[in-house]
């Protein structure tokens, strides 16, 4: 079990250090707030060429907007956050918009689907999935 600084944040990376956390919380005073969070793995390369390469560019050429642009937007309108203030009951929440290079890749992916709809219902642009468009086509976008 790994204890993140002082504020009693702790991160289990296998079953024992699970069950050491569950011991803590047994013993612990009530009442009190717990927040967990799963932990998947960062975002790939290929998966964001394929944002940058096709999903982008597909709309790029339709709308006439940059990609640049466009991602700006697509984060502002779907990778918004939520947190709490403080761990209260009745705790008061802020919003953070998220860049996308530091996501893990559920929600990356998650990004990418949403941004590949928005398209489809309000632009009518068909965004090719990843296996049906040749690697060729957006492997440029892999910065080395």
């Amino acid at each position: 079990m790994n204890q993140i600084s002082e504020s009693n944040l702790y991160v289990a990376r296998n079953n024992k250090q699970r069950e050491m956390i569950i011991e803590y919380i047994k013993n612990y005073r009530l009442p009190f707030s717990a927040f967990i969070q799963s932990i998947y793995p960062k975002r790939s390369i290929n998966m964001n060429a394929y944002l940058w390469g096709i999903v982008y560019k597909y709309i790029s050429d339709y709308t006439g907007e940059e990609p640049e642009k466009l991602h700006e937007i697509y984060k502002e309108r779907f990778n918004v956050k939520w947190f709490p203030h403080s761990f209260k009951e009745c705790a008061e929440w802020y919003s953070l918009i998220q860049g996308t290079s530091n996501q893990d890749e559920k929600d990356f992916k998650e990004f990418i689907e949403k941004v590949c709809a928005d398209a489809s219902i309000f632009l009518q642009v068909a965004i090719p999935l990843p296996n049906e468009v040749p690697f060729g086509e957006y492997k440029m976008h892999i910065k080395p």
